[in-house]
């Protein structure tokens, strides 16, 4: 159950809810566009003072919200609980429920339980015999037939009284119904209050019981917010005075069933203080709960709020020892004056956040310990006066928001309640690789979702990026999360693997080109090539020491690339072999056709066989060449012969000199001496 506006004075008047004691005169700007989290659902009536959102509820795809219409200028108002169906940010209106009555504060409380909803009318006038009661209130019950939803029952309290407020506070599991009478006399103290428990045979709804706190005191207001889960009801007594501690507050627990309800714990605070109104917002689930402190102390921050958990064990009922504060709190935040708990997952409002435009704040529970799951919640048009989460409700994953004093076209105080869907991941991979989960995921609060990545053969991942922005992979392939608190993109893009060339040349007398070390992808053929000194040679090529051949003159290419490697070349200086003198040329049987004959001695590298004679001069002329014949290796002594046949325009006397141009680029060309002789 959520509280009315903030700041609660200790002893309320009949005729009104709790009064906001600041006021605020602000212009409202145009409409900002909402996160893409948050859903808006909007006052059907459109009315200033309508207060939508001040009490919301949800029970899985079904939500009510609250509408009493209290600060309603009409001279009679009438308020209104509506009907929302859907899930996430997306609601529509399914029904509008109304009392037909003016000014009775109808949809100031609201509770839901699968086809059932309750909402309460805590100011109803309620006639008994001849006798008026003002103010005393009344509860509606109403059920669901497919999509129609019909009263089934008015409530009221058996020994109802004027000014007693039943109906301020609801809440209903299945066929039981507990509401909250703040202001009820007990024993002639004044707003001692009780707690009416009611239970359903069929289509009749009963009163079975009325219970009270075993300490209660005046103004202690118990049933100023209730909770039940199961046979277990939870209710804040805001006023209750503690060792001295004026309005420290406290919390009761009740068990039982039919008619039969005892008291079975009180739940304080082990710092409370004077003003604490420990009990303003109340929550539990199984053998939780949450009770909220929103006008307590932190760090010396006045009214900066607290929540505490408590968990039972057997029957009895431990704080533990956390307490509940949003990390950015400051002072006046009200931290804690409504929240709500489903399972491990609460939702805790700061309504007076910045001037009261509020905030709130998700936690997420961890074996026995609960954290805030990122930064506050807040909506993106909200204002100075709106009191964002005044009414806050959480049903598995999906959160309202109330903010009943928004306004909204001009109409002050028209409210707003924004649907906040839980947080969604959206992955995307660049190609190359693949991304698991690839879909996007809807998380739940908090989760730690890991996303891991998964390259083709020979690739790797390149980058990582959350909502554009390059992260580090949080383990090998793979990026967890901190716990989520609102939507993301993952982005993951590959790379082809690359390796590393480092080319050199061992002893100088040349170069390698290119000559720093290369990157080169996965599969890529990569060419050096080798340039000598005048008057060297190539001598040898390695590939990671490893002798290799050139693949083409002066140049090496790698084979497909798979690995690095080091490329190494040397050179040495050319060898020039010494050729002996031409012999007399000797006439053939066919025309001018000569053969000259010459022999050397070479200095040969080992493993040279033969050498090529390539032309004869005269006069600087070369002759044309009939033909050559190839020198060979003839002797041990190395020695080489060598003939060819020329041609011979005429008789005369020639000078013959042999050239032997190099076959091998580890010779030099060279001219054998020259001979004189006659040719006739």
């Amino acid at each position: 159950m959520s509280l009315r506006r903030l700041q609660p004075v200790r002893t309320l008047a009949v005729a009104c809810a709790v009064g906001l004691l600041i006021a605020f005169a602000v212009a409202v700007p145009a409409r900002a566009a909402l996160p893409l989290q948050m859903g808006e659902l909007a006052d059907p009536a459109a009315t200033a003072g309508d207060d939508f959102g001040q009490v919301v509820a949800i029970d899985g795809s079904t939500a009510i919200v609250g509408a009493p219409a209290l600060d309603s200028a009409a001279s009679s108002p009438t308020g209104a609980a509506y009907i929302y169906t859907g899930s996430g940010s997306n609601w529509a209106r399914q029904a509008t429920l109304t009392s037909g009555s003016a000014s009775d504060g109808f949809g100031a409380a609201v509770a839901l339980s699968g086809d059932t909803v309750v909402v309460g009318a805590y100011q109803t006038d309620v006639t008994v015999g001849a006798v008026l009661h003002h103010a005393q209130g009344a509860v509606y019950v109403y059920t669901r037939s497919g999509t129609g939803w019909t009263l089934q029952q008015k409530l009221t309290a058996n020994n109802g009284a004027a000014a007693e407020w039943f109906g301020y506070s609801v809440a209903i599991d299945g066929d039981t119904l507990v509401v909250g009478v703040p202001l009820r006399t007990v024993s002639g103290h004044l707003t001692q209050g009780t707690i009416c428990v009611f239970t359903r045979t069929g289509t009749t709804w009963t009163q079975q019981a009325e219970m009270t706190a075993a300490d209660g005191g005046q103004d202690d207001q118990l049933g100023w917010s209730v909770a039940m889960s199961g046979n277990t009801v939870l209710a804040g007594a805001i006023h209750h005075t503690i060792a001295g501690h004026l309005d420290q507050g406290a919390a009761y627990v009740f068990t039982g069933s039919g008619a039969s309800w005892s008291q079975q714990g009180e739940l304080t605070q082990n710092d409370g203080a004077s003003s604490d109104n420990f009990g303003t917002g109340v929550a539990l689930s199984g053998d939780t709960a949450l009770v909220g402190a929103g006008r307590h102390a932190v760090a010396g921050n006045a009214s900066q709020g607290a929540a505490y958990v408590f968990t039972r064990s057997g029957s009895t009922w431990s704080q533990q020892v956390q307490e509940l504060t949003a990390t950015d709190g400051v002072a006046q935040d009200y931290f804690g004056w409504s929240l709500t708990l489903s399972g491990d997952t609460a939702l805790i409002s700061a309504a007076g956040r910045t001037s009261m435009q509020g905030v709130a704040y998700i936690f997420r529970r961890s074996g026995s310990t609960f954290s805030q799951v990122g930064s506050a919640l807040a909506a993106s048009d909200g204002v100075a006066g709106d009191q964002f989460g005044v009414g806050v409700a959480l049903s598995g994953q999906a959160a309202l928001d109330g903010a009943p004093y928004r306004s909204v076209g001009g109409n002050a105080a028209q409210g707003v309640v924004y649907a906040i869907r839980p947080p969604t991941i959206a992955p995307s991979v660049s190609g190359h690789g693949a991304i698991g989960p690839s879909s996007p995921q809807t998380l739940n609060w908090g989760d730690t979702p890991t996303f891991t990545f998964t390259p083709d053969p020979h690739y790797h991942v390149a980058a990582v990026a959350v909502d554009g922005n390059p992260v580090s992979m949080t383990a090998a392939n793979a990026y967890a999360f901190p716990p989520v608190s609102a939507d993301h993109a993952i982005s993951v893009s590959f790379a082809i693997d690359t390796f590393t060339i480092t080319p050199s040349v061992s002893g100088g007398h040349g170069s390698i080109s290119p000559s720093s070390a290369q990157t080169v992808d996965y599969g890529d053929t990569p060419t050096f090539t080798f340039s000598p000194d005048p008057g060297y040679f190539t001598a040898a090529v390695a590939v990671d020491g490893s002798p290799v051949s050139m693949t083409g003159a002066n140049a090496f290419t790698f084979p497909a690339v798979t690995v690095g490697h080091q490329l190494t070349v040397s050179f040495a200086a050319k060898s020039k072999p010494v050729l002996g003198r031409p012999a007399c040329p000797k006439r053939t049987k066919h025309g001018k056709r000569f053969v000259v004959h010459g022999s050397f001695s070479p200095r040969l590298p080992a493993g040279l066989a033969h050498i090529a004679v390539r032309e004869y001069r005269h006069a600087g002329h070369a002759w044309k060449l009939v033909r050559a014949y190839t020198a060979s290796v003839v002797t041990s002594k190395n020695l080489c012969t060598y003939a060819a046949t020329l041609k011979l325009s005429r008789e005369g006397t020639y000078r013959f000199t042999a050239s032997l141009a190099a076959t091998l680029q580890s010779f030099a060309s060279v001219s054998a001496p020259s001979r004189t002789t006659r040719v006739s």
